[in-house]
């Protein structure tokens, strides 16, 4: 049980000269102070002058030499496997471990710009998968920018609080901004 007390510390190690130290681990053990003491102190003794030999001490704290070689491993394996992760990650995120390609941040930006605008958000990856494919420049983007202005002033968007207004995805999928509006009724010529 002090074995695995020590365990939760973040330095595996615990007091042993503090004022209520004994105290707590006897609680914790269900045991007599002095029995908890005695027992420390036999783990701490080396055998040969009649103790265990189990714990090291520094007068201040005591702990387990085995416990320490196990942490350790433990964490050499934790940060092995964290490093892998993390390449794996940048594998699957990025192409050969180069930072994101400018056309593909662009579009993500301009993208951005977009959804902050557009009053109805919903299904905002799939929007983002439409936009991406379109691949503005800025012509387009204005030309995007522009329509949606035309629709969000119109009297059918902000017809019963917005019940109107397509999807994201529709409007970018149908080039809704190309049509042409009537900013009374808000809806496309055809």
């Amino acid at each position: 049980m002090l074995v695995e007390m020590m365990r939760e510390q973040s330095d595996f190690r615990l007091r042993i000269n503090g004022q209520y130290s004994i105290k707590i681990y006897s609680k914790e053990l269900e045991c007599d102070v002095d029995e908890v003491e005695q027992f420390i102190q036999d783990c701490i003794r080396e055998e040969d002058m009649g103790g265990f030999g189990l714990f090291k001490s520094d007068g201040k704290y005591f702990w387990a030499e085995s416990l320490h070689r196990r942490m350790e491993h433990r964490n050499e394996i934790r940060q092995k496997r964290a490093e892998a992760g993390k390449k794996g990650a940048m594998a699957r995120w990025q192409t050969d471990s180069k930072p994101m390609a400018g056309k593909e941040r662009k579009g993500k930006e301009s993208f951005a710009i977009f959804w902050h605008r557009y009053p109805r958000k919903v299904a905002k990856q799939k929007a983002m998968q439409v936009w991406l494919k379109l691949s503005p420049d800025e012509k387009l983007m204005k030309e995007i920018m522009d329509g949606l202005e035309k629709y969000i002033k119109s009297d059918g968007w902000k017809r019963d609080d917005g019940r109107y207004i397509p999807h994201p995805t529709t409007f970018l999928n149908q080039r809704r901004w190309e049509d042409e509006i009537d900013v009374k009724q808000g809806w496309g010529r055809f």
